[in-house]
């Protein structure tokens, strides 16, 4: 019987926590809950972010470009030699503005380096040309400096060239 008693109170003993043991193991689980949480978060986090392609951000990149040199230079330097935009923007509503690569470092739109940076495909490391890759802005009604619609055309090694925006 006594042997029951000790092997009984030597369980016991391991059962039993002190007050400071049992404030150690709730920090210790909270704490645990804790990172199991935010690295829940980061994988969630990482798994709903949508993969730019090449030909997006190709793409996005030649669109900001051209729309800003479209905006902020052309349309204000037409706007002061002519006094009738609309007039004159509907003559391009069918044909468009076409803005090359090349056109765009003439202008000093972008630098030669950063078309060089900017302007190649990443996934197979060809340079985009600077003659065929380019945004064409079509003014639409009532011709204002932000209505109009822009096609970008790439020529930079990807499987599809055109995309409309």
């Amino acid at each position: 019987m006594k042997i029951e008693i000790k092997k009984n109170i030597q369980i016991n003993n391991k059962l039993v926590l002190t007050e400071k043991q049992k404030k150690i193991a709730l920090y210790v689980g909270i704490g645990l809950l804790v990172i199991i949480v935010l690295i829940l978060a980061l994988v969630l986090s990482n798994f709903n972010k949508k993969k730019v392609t090449e030909q997006e951000r190709l793409t996005n990149y030649l669109e900001n470009k051209a729309t800003n040199f479209y905006q902020n230079d052309y349309y204000s330097q037409v706007s002061e030699i002519t006094e009738d935009m609309p007039t004159f923007l509907a003559n391009f509503q069918e044909e468009g503005i076409s803005m090359s690569i090349n056109v765009l470092i003439d202008n000093g739109v972008i630098t030669e380096e950063e078309a060089k940076k900017n302007m190649k495909n990443k996934d197979n490391d060809t340079k985009c040309d600077y003659d065929n890759t380019k945004a064409v802005i079509y003014p639409e009604e009532p011709y204002k400096k932000d209505s109009y619609k822009v096609r970008i055309q790439l020529d930079c090694g990807l499987e599809t060239n055109e995309k409309d925006k």
